[in-house]
C-alpha cells in the first residue's frame, strides 16, 4: 500500500512515505508523505481510492507550506466497504423490474 501511495504522488516527485504509528483505537494507522513539491486534488482522490481498496477510509491533510501530507487510515466496516456495490446492484434490480413491468403493461 505504501508503494502505491508513493507512485500515486506523481512521476516527477520523489516523496518519502512512512507509517507514523497506529491509532489509539487500534483500528487504523497514520501515513506521512513528506518531500512533496506540489499537490493536486486528483492525487488525494487516488490516495483515498488506494486506501479504500485495502479496506480503509482515508482522511487526508495536506500542509504544502511544509511539504508534507498525512493520511489517517481507519478500518472500514463491512457496510461501508460494500455499500457502493450494494446500491449499484439494487439500482440494476430496480431498473430490470421496471422494464419487466413496462413490458407487461404494453
Amino acid at each position: 500500500m505504501l508503494v502505491e501511495i508513493k507512485e500515486a504522488a506523481g512521476k516527477d516527485q520523489d516523496p518519502t512515505v512512512t507509517v507514523v504509528g497506529s491509532l489509539h483505537s487500534s483500528r487504523g494507522f497514520k501515513v506521512r508523505i513528506s518531500d512533496l513539491d506540489y499537490f493536486e486534488e486528483s492525487v488525494a482522490k487516488r490516495w483515498s481510492n488506494i486506501c479504500r481498496a485495502h479496506g480503509y477510509a482515508a482522511t487526508i491533510t495536506v500542509m504544502m507550506t511544509q511539504g508534507y501530507a498525512t493520511i489517517v487510515c481507519r478500518q472500514m466496516s463491512l457496510v461501508d466497504k460494500y455499500l457502493d456495490k450494494t446500491l449499484a446492484a439494487m439500482a440494476v434490480v430496480a431498473v430490470m423490474r421496471l422494464m419487466y413491468l413496462a413490458q407487461c403493461v404494453i
